[in-house]
């Protein structure tokens, strides 16, 4: 009976702990992945087409950079965000970032520079790529 008693409080109060935690969202720096500079002076790649700029919801656009990440600051509480991304001042990128999905509230938007795509992972998972404070 305590067993049961002690599992419906846990599946009460685990969720009002998830919602009233404050939610982050850490930027990985975006680095072009050609050391080469010859060859991407031939391929026509220029420094503009790593200028990538993050907006969650209708947050400041933010841009990233090659020597490191950032936090964005997050207004709103919702566990459902959206983020969009620019680079070069187009739009490449935008999802439902759903924090829900997640068992914390940290996550790490990441660049992947070999196939410059981003990724979202649990922030516990991705420090090696995210620079924010714990």
């Amino acid at each position: 009976m305590a067993f049961r008693i002690t599992s419906f409080l846990l599946l009460i109060c685990v969720p009002l702990i998830t919602v009233g935690a404050e939610l982050r969202l850490c930027v990985s720096r975006a680095q072009e992945h050609l050391e080469n500079k010859s060859l991407m002076e031939a391929l026509g790649i220029t420094k503009a087409d790593f200028e990538y700029s993050i907006q969650v919801n209708d947050g400041p656009k933010r841009p990233t950079h090659s020597e490191s990440g950032f936090e964005y600051p997050l207004k709103s509480s919702e566990t459902r965000q959206i983020v969009k991304i620019e680079r070069a001042g187009k739009l490449v990128e935008s999802f439902w970032l759903d924090f829900d999905k997640y068992e914390s509230n940290a996550v790490c938007l990441w660049f992947k520079p070999l196939y410059e795509t981003w990724s979202v992972w649990e922030l516990n998972q991705s420090r090696h790529l995210c620079d924010c404070p714990q």
